[in-house]
């Protein structure tokens, strides 16, 4: 069972982008064209386009906890000197 996830692209921006979080037209080929959107080897910011929580397993610090191993992986990989964050109405709940 999936109770979480989190869906992020490397990118040569900064801050995530309309075109971090796009894909190439190409994208099923087996021989895609070098793509200028979505996923950029090489590109040294973490875009994260989303994190969820199954929503019977909200409210208790889940999402919390996946963040923050999530960042502690990426750092620990050295692939990037940043990690972006994209929000819309955030809710942060205090786990006990």
């Amino acid at each position: 069972m999936l109770l979480a996830h989190i869906i992020a692209t490397q990118s040569f921006d900064t801050v995530v982008t309309d075109a971090a979080m796009d894909y190439p037209a190409d994208w099923n080929s087996a021989h895609p064209a070098a793509a200028t959107v979505g996923h950029r080897d090489g590109g040294r910011t973490i875009c994260v386009h989303s994190l969820g929580v199954l929503p019977s397993f909200q409210s208790r610090g889940i999402g919390r906890t996946l963040m923050t191993a999530y960042i502690q992986q990426m750092s620990g990989a050295g692939i990037a000197d940043r990690i972006a964050l994209i929000a819309h109405e955030v809710s942060f709940s205090h786990a006990k």
